[in-house]
């Protein structure tokens, strides 16, 4: 009987926690919650209507995926960003997206060699305009078609959560970096590999592009991206 009795409140949780999680996920995504910051259950509880169980449980979940560090003696606080974290970040994200580009190389989709040239097509336009925003939606939709269309799941589910770290940080990234007609070619030598089916020439490509950007970001540090006082940025200090 108890656990009759029981069932009713955890189906109710769930949509709460359905709610609540993605909200403070793009909130720390977004650094609306920049990192270091502590996450006071009341306040949330009382902006988003909640109790603090669902809020718990959504806690639970951040910390597994690295977002929310829990403190003794503090409670839940964004996990602050580090160069070393954001370095094997990258280079995490370098070989998820090299093996998508090999198996999609392998595959020779003509639907998705169209959808790349296309997207390619657009990347270049927003370049040559100096639209930053058009430019970089397209560089996020190049990736992803990439990413999907290789048909593996275990290397999409590892790639969702790692961008979720690339993102606090890319704001500052796409702002300060330089966005020149050169910018669009980065992604021709991949392009390239995957209409020949050249999957060893698919991986390499992918891999040394992620490198470059990995470099770019890690070699000019903006300031904020660390948290409140940066102490961690390289160079600081």
């Amino acid at each position: 009987m108890r656990d009759r009795q029981d069932k009713p409140g955890v189906a109710a949780r769930r949509p709460l926690l359905e709610l609540v999680l993605p909200v403070l996920r793009d909130a720390i995504i977004n650094r609306t919650l920049p990192p270091g910051e502590r996450l006071s259950e009341s306040d949330i509880c009382a902006r988003l209507g909640i109790s603090r169980t669902p809020l718990r449980e959504a806690l639970r979940i951040l910390e597994t995926e690295g977002l929310v560090t829990m403190a003794a003696g503090v409670g839940a606080v964004v996990t602050p960003i580090s160069p070393p974290d954001l370095h094997d970040r990258f280079d995490l994200l370098a070989g998820l997206e090299a093996i998508a580009a090999a198996r999609v190389a392998g595959r020779r989709d003509p639907e998705t060699i169209r959808r790349i040239l296309a997207i390619q097509r657009e990347m270049e336009s927003a370049s040559r305009q100096g639209s930053r925003e058009e430019y970089y939606k397209a560089n996020d939709r190049f990736h992803q078609t990439i990413v999907e269309a290789a048909g593996n799941e275990a290397v999409l589910n590892a790639h969702r959560t790692t961008m979720w770290h690339v993102y606090r940080i890319r704001h500052a990234t796409n702002t300060a970096n330089p966005l020149g007609p050169e910018a669009a070619r980065h992604h021709e030598a991949i392009i390239a590999a995957v209409i020949a089916g050249d999957v060893d020439g698919a991986f390499v490509s992918m891999r040394r592009h992620l490198e470059d950007v990995s470099d770019l970001v890690l070699g000019r540090p903006v300031a904020g991206w660390f948290g409140a006082t940066d102490h961690d940025a390289p160079g600081a200090g």
